[in-house]
C-alpha cells in the first residue's frame, strides 16, 4: 500500500489549512483558493501567484483505495500515450494525500485546470449536438483506454448468477421467503428461463472488456465554445464491458429531470448515439 499523509482539521476551516498543506505537499504558494459546485466530491480552483490554475478535489469519504489505484493507473497509462482530453495529476511530496474532516478521511488530488466549462448539471438536458460530439469522443477514448492493461490481480467480472440446487434457511425470515420457498422447482425454472433470455438479448460474455470511464454525464465533461475540450472524473474508472459504459452513459446525458425516479427522457436524442 501506499503511503499516506494526512491532514487533521482543528479549528480552522478546510480553506484555511489548504493554504500551508499545498505549499508543503505541492511546493507552490496558492494565492487564491476558491470553492467550486461538486456533486459528490468538494473541488477547488487554485491560483498560485503566477496566475497558473488548478483544480484541488477533495473526495467524497467512502472512497476506496482500490478506486484510487484503478483512477492512477489509467490516467497515468493515458498520459504515457499522449492523450491530451484528460486530467493531469500534480506530483505530489506523498504518495497520498488525505484529510481528516469530522472523523472522516477524504482523499486529496490535485490536476491541471484545463481550459472549458462544465455548461449544465447532471440531471439537465443536453443539446443534440453536444450529445453527438460527445458520443463521438467517447468512442475515440474508449479506443485511447483499450490500450491500457488491467491492473494486477484483475478477475473478470460474472454475469450471470448459479443457482443453487436448494434454497437457503435464509429465505424463512421473510414472507416473500417462504413464498420462494414453497414454489422453489417454479421459480428456479423461471429464473433459468430469464437467464437465458438476458445471455441472448444482452450477451455480455462477446462484449469488448477493457477500461471505461464509468461516469459520463455533463458535469464531467468540458466545453469550449461549443467543442468538448475535456472528459472529467475518473474515478469511477473500472475493467467493464465498453458497451456497457456506452448504454449508461446515453441515459445519463439524454434524461431531463433531477428526482432520481422516475426520469425523463427524451427519445429524440438517443437516434443520434
Amino acid at each position: 500500500m501506499k503511503k499516506c499523509l494526512e491532514l487533521h482539521l482543528a479549528d480552522i476551516s478546510i480553506e484555511e489549512a489548504l493554504f500551508d498543506f499545498i505549499q508543503k505537499q505541492f511546493h507552490f504558494e496558492a494565492a487564491t483558493i476558491t470553492p467550486l459546485r461538486g456533486y459528490s466530491n468538494q473541488n477547488y480552483c487554485i491560483k498560485d501567484t503566477d496566475c497558473r490554475e488548478y483544480i484541488l478535489r477533495i473526495a467524497r469519504p467512502n472512497r476506496s483505495y482500490a478506486s484510487l489505484l484503478a483512477e492512477e493507473h489509467v490516467l497515468q497509462q493515458l498520459k504515457q500515450n499522449g492523450v491530451a482530453n484528460i486530467p493531469v495529476q500534480v506530483h505530489q511530496a506523498c504518495d497520498l494525500l488525505s484529510i481528516q474532516y469530522k472523523g472522516r478521511r477524504h482523499f486529496i488530488h490535485l490536476f491541471e485546470k484545463i481550459p472549458g466549462e462544465i455548461e449544465g448539471f447532471w440531471w439537465q438536458p443536453c443539446s443534440i449536438p453536444k450529445v453527438q460530439q460527445l458520443f463521438e469522443l467517447l468512442a475515440v477514448l474508449h479506443d485511447e483506454m483499450a490500450v491500457a492493461p488491467p491492473l494486477p490481480g484483475y478477475k473478470p467480472a460474472k454475469y450471470a448468477c448459479q443457482l443453487p440446487a436448494m434454497h437457503s434457511a435464509q429465505l424463512a425470515k421473510t414472507d416473500t421467503g417462504l413464498y420462494v420457498m414453497r414454489n422453489w422447482a417454479l421459480f428456479s425454472k423461471m429464473a433459468y428461463r430469464i437467464q437465458q433470455d438476458m445471455a441472448h438479448y444482452f450477451p455480455w460474455g462477446q462484449a469488448r472488456y477493457q477500461w471505461i470511464h464509468g461516469d459520463i454525464q455533463l458535469e464531467n465533461v468540458l466545453f469550449e465554445s461549443a467543442r468538448l475540450t475535456a472528459f472529467l472524473d475518473f474515478e469511477l474508472v473500472s475493467w467493464d464491458a465498453c458497451e456497457r459504459d456506452v448504454i449508461l452513459s446515453a441515459f445519463r446525458v439524454c434524461k431531463e429531470g433531477k428526482t432520481d425516479a422516475p426520469f425523463h427522457y427524451d427519445k429524440a436524442r438517443f437516434p443520434i448515439i
